[in-house]
């Protein structure tokens, strides 16, 4: 996500999932910070009023940073770069709005009805990471990882309805492997669900939300050939079967003799 076509969204997208993900994906956020009384002193966000309300301002280029000059007392200490998943990630339930580039032709406000959304998208989006390091064979630390992993409580699923069960919904594949389709989001399941309905309309699918640990335990013991995490959208990633053991394997210590 490069800052023009940041500033672009901000100027044209609703608020939703495309203009979060890219708010949480975004690298470089300017932060301005102030110095707060104490001993030793610290730093804390600087909250800019607008309206009566306060709001934290965030800027996506040096030079709109370096062109806002805000009353406040003390003045802003430093700028803080800070990406996105991180930022979004923090309590910002101090601040009644976030403000993005303040006095530039990009400016966009923020209610704080979206931090929740912008916590939940930065948390998915923290997993979609560890799974491209699972994809690469190298997570810096496995043991640490597949804890995130299995802890992670918003896995998406969609399921048919059947006369005595519900079936779980595959993943497209040539070859005939049967796949779970597992998803991260809400946004990277809906390409998905649209698939889904575009081959037969008749059918009846739910989604459902669970936790690694549920989903994951109940995989294992399936016969698949591997899953699919966010098929049909930008970027799947794909493992065999043996994903679900290695997980659990490495998270749980073997028990002492």
């Amino acid at each position: 996500m490069t800052v023009a076509e940041l500033q672009g969204l901000l100027g044209r997208s609703e608020a939703g999932s495309a203009l979060y993900r890219a708010l949480v994906q975004f690298p470089d956020w300017l932060v301005p910070v102030i110095s707060a009384q104490g001993d030793p002193p610290e730093e804390r966000f600087f909250s800019l009023s607008i309206d009566g309300q306060s709001a934290l301002p965030l800027f996506s280029e040096t030079s709109l940073a370096e062109q806002w000059a805000p009353d406040a007392e003390g003045g802003v200490a430093r700028m803080l770069r800070l990406n996105g998943a991180f930022l979004f990630s923090r309590d910002l339930s101090a601040f009644e709005m976030v403000i993005l580039d303040p006095d530039a032709p990009s400016e966009r406000r923020l209610a704080s009805k979206c931090f929740l959304e912008l916590a939940r998208m930065a948390a998915s989006c923290g997993i979609e990471g560890l799974l491209q390091e699972f994809g690469s064979g190298d997570p810096p630390d496995i043991v640490q990882s597949a804890r995130h992993l299995i802890n992670y409580r918003d896995y998406q699923i969609m399921t048919l309805d059947g006369e005595r069960s519900s079936q779980l919904a595959l993943a497209p594949d040539a070859r005939g492997r049967r796949l779970a389709a597992v998803f991260t989001s809400e946004d990277r399941l809906q390409p998905f669900a649209d698939w889904l309905q575009n081959i037969d309309g008749s059918k009846k699918y739910a989604r459902e939300h669970l936790s690694g640990r549920d989903l994951f335990g109940a995989l294992r013991n399936m016969p698949l050939d591997g899953v699919v995490f966010n098929c049909n959208s930008p970027d799947p990633l794909a493992f065999s079967a043996d994903f679900f053991d290695l997980l659990f394997d490495v998270e749980l210590p073997e028990e002492p003799d």
